[in-house]
């Protein structure tokens, strides 16, 4: 059973101070971009983002300054500099990003991207070490070290500075070094949901636009190969890709990253993006928030996931045109392997969930000696999406088990693993994802603790799965003229802009059929005032099909289909019910 939650309905009174169509102003208002309070400017910079006017200045940044004089004196004395990125997306493109930046700046820089299954999440001292015997002055990690206070303070016994560059949500204690991160407290910065990558594209702004930079030739600034501007356009391709695949609010700044990060990508001259979309199936001009998410993000992921993230990394920043293709190629093959290892793990993890009941509770702790660290994270994702509820999937070791979270609205993790942090070795993370550790002998304490915890925070309601129904569409507004030009300008959709569900009353079912290569897609015709459509269900339930001849409500999300070089309106049935 799934509960359908309408939205409040935007008043007459505010509705009208706006000139665009009236489901349009409903769907804004639902995203709290139109307000109480007239703010035409908010409107605009949502539908039509400039990359000039929408973007905040990377100074306002606590640190910047301080971060940025730090690099160029290090850079300019000729001393070695480390990166240290994350093993997703996130990190990789983070890491890619300053490593290019710096290398124009001609500094003497390599990156390091530690192994999950050796290392694990965050800064690890062993790395450190290694890195520190190879000659290492400067430290900069991306998407990793706010929680790492004792490994960079090992890091300062080798004399070696330290800059954190991570968008995670810091705890009480922070390390103690040179910060970019917008959720540190005095940090005055107006938006605080920046990917790590977005993060590292604000030091690269701050550090090539210095107009004091001891070490910028003039010449070489104006010289088209290191234009200011032009360069940093160009490295919004890496930016687009880690914030749509780190699943951070496409809203605010980030929404006009991802809007010109999207147009970068369909123009992007990295080799290897270009072999990854050809081994992906992608036309490059046509990249868009789903292959990015869906298909291009799981291919550079499943790297560290099962293997080393410096394959990801050498894609991105190879010029030779062989390897990139045989880089795509290897991190395809890898992707397919980690897909049939998800699908055998996800199995035996619904069968822990109904053998031991723990659907019926209000969180789902679930673990295995046989899953990889590389893929719980996407088990919980998916066990989320099942039982909407918090989910904790850990692989189980003789000694300590590591593992990766996931959350609904109402249940903040980060929060939720502080009250538990007397039985973790470390965590961290944001709000709906986060990564935890802890020593195996503690999991049935650990167990009882958080469900205890959210059996009193999360109430029946919380976890009963909800469908948001954004408008009610009439059939004037079924058209996909008036998709292009109202909702389409919508997109990116993700996290903080979800897809609009459009609520269509009164659909009389005129046929149903079955299809997909297992017969498991739910297709319907449906007439609603003299016209006829079709919608799609996937993996719809065989149970649960409408009846020929009823009269039922829809909800349904729509979008763009094109067959044989016609394009059509799609609808994707998300639910029905009897009207």
């Amino acid at each position: 059973m799934k509960k359908w939650v309408y939205a409040n309905l935007i008043s007459e009174e505010i509705a009208e101070k706006y000139e665009i169509p009236l489901i349009l102003k409903q769907i804004l208002w639902n995203r709290e971009v139109i307000t109480s309070k007239k703010d035409q400017g908010a409107v605009e910079s949502f539908l039509h983002p400039d990359f000039e006017r929408d973007l905040h200045n990377p100074n306002d940044l606590k640190g910047m300054f301080l971060a940025r004089d730090l690099i160029l004196k290090t850079v300019k004395n000729k001393q070695k500099i480390w990166i240290y990125g994350d093993f997703d997306v996130d990190g990789i493109t983070g890491a890619t990003l300053l490593f290019e930046t710096l290398k124009k700046l001609d500094a003497d820089v390599s990156v390091y991207i530690p192994d999950r299954e050796k290392e694990g999440y965050g800064v690890n001292k062993n790395a450190i070490k290694e890195i520190g015997e190879m000659g290492c002055n400067l430290l900069i990690t991306v998407d990793c070290g706010i929680t790492s206070s004792a490994e960079i303070e090992f890091a300062k016994s080798l004399k070696i500075e330290t800059v954190v560059v991570d968008h995670h949500t810091p705890q009480a204690k922070l390390p103690k070094c040179l910060i970019i991160n917008p959720r540190q407290k005095g940090d005055a910065y107006p938006f605080k949901e920046l990917s790590a990558c977005a993060l590292a594209w604000k030091l690269s702004q701050a550090l090539i636009e210095n107009p004091k930079s001891e070490i910028r030739n003039p010449k070489q600034i104006r010289n088209s190969k290191f234009e200011t501007e032009k360069y940093l356009k160009w490295q919004l391709d890496l930016v687009g890709l880690s914030t749509i695949c780190d699943v951070v609010p496409l809203v605010g700044e980030n929404r006009t990253l991802a809007i010109y990060g999207l147009k970068v990508l369909q123009k992007t001259r990295r080799l290897g993006l270009l072999k990854l979309c050809e081994v992906a199936g992608i036309q490059k001009e046509n990249i868009d928030s789903y292959a990015v998410g869906f298909l291009l993000g799981p291919r550079l992921n499943a790297a560290g996931r099962l293997e080393n993230a410096d394959i990801s990394f050498k894609l991105l920043t190879t010029t030779d045109e062989q390897e990139a293709l045989e880089l795509a190629q290897q991190l395809n093959s890898i992707n397919i392997e980690r897909q049939e290892i998800l699908e055998n793990a996800l199995a035996e993890a619904r069968e822990i969930v109904f053998a031991k009941d723990l659907h019926k509770k209000k969180a789902l702790v679930v673990e295995s000696k046989n899953w990889l660290g590389g893929i719980v994270g996407l088990i919980a994702s998916k066990l989320v999406q099942e039982f909407n509820r918090p989910a904790f999937v850990l692989n189980f070791g003789a000694v300590e088990s590591k593992g990766s979270a996931r959350s609904i609205e109402g249940f903040h993790l980060v929060e939720a693993l502080s009250h538990c942090s007397d039985l973790l070795t470390r965590h961290g993370g944001h709000s709906k994802a986060a990564g935890l550790a802890l020593l195996s002998e503690n999991l049935d304490s650990f167990k009882e603790k958080i469900i205890g915890l959210a059996e009193s925070t999360l109430s029946d309601e919380d976890v009963l799965p909800k469908i948001k129904i954004d408008a009610e569409i009439s059939v004037e507004e079924l058209e996909l003229n008036f998709f292009n030009k109202w909702i389409k300008v919508l997109e990116p959709f993700g996290l903080g802009n979800p897809r609009p569900i459009f609520h269509i009353k009164g659909a009389k079912i005129l046929e149903t059929r079955w299809c997909g290569k297992s017969d498991d897609h739910l297709r319907i015709n449906f007439e609603k005032d003299g016209k006829n459509y079709w919608a799609i269900g996937f993996s719809w339930p065989k149970e649960n099909a409408p009846e020929i001849g009823e009269i039922n409500d829809i909800a349904a999300t729509l979008d763009e289909n094109e067959w044989n070089d016609t394009k059509t309106l799609g609808l994707k049935l998300i639910d029905f019910k009897s009207n």
